[in-house]
């Protein structure tokens, strides 16, 4: 998705929010931002050890040695490009939470600490679900 679709897929998002007052969309974004940033690099990395349809395995034969490093450093500078811009979308996204919230539109914003409490307790209240604990 381009920097444009993205904005324009942020700006149409259903801003609800929890009971705290935090936009819960936005929320529910940033965590598929890492997940997908995850996938994609794993995905990378295991093109580096088996090869793939971006960067083939490095074949044996004149210029080995120049060409294998070549290709290592070309998957890490994607995998650093790609990491940036999800880092960026995130940053941007809890940017976003703050504005809404210094216009009012929300109760409250996102902040990463709180965000990380929230996760685990949410891991917590599954683990417990899934073990028919209540």
């Amino acid at each position: 998705m381009t920097d444009e679709e993205f904005r324009n897929y942020v700006l149409g998002i259903e801003l609800e929010s929890n009971s705290e007052g935090r936009p819960e969309a936005i929320w529910r974004l940033i965590e598929q931002l890492e997940l997908e940033d995850g996938d994609v690099g794993q995905v990378l990395s295991r093109e580096s050890v088996h090869g793939g349809a971006l960067f083939p395995k490095v074949e044996k034969g004149p210029d080995f040695m120049k060409r294998a490093p070549e290709r290592w450093r070309a998957i890490r500078r994607l995998k650093e490009q790609i990491r940036h811009r999800y880092s960026a979308r995130r940053i941007g996204l809890m940017n976003y939470s703050a504005r809404l919230f210094d216009t009012g539109v929300t109760a409250d914003y996102l902040v990463p600490a709180r965000m990380a409490e929230a996760e685990l307790d949410r891991a917590l209240q599954e683990a417990y679900a899934e073990a028919g604990v209540a």
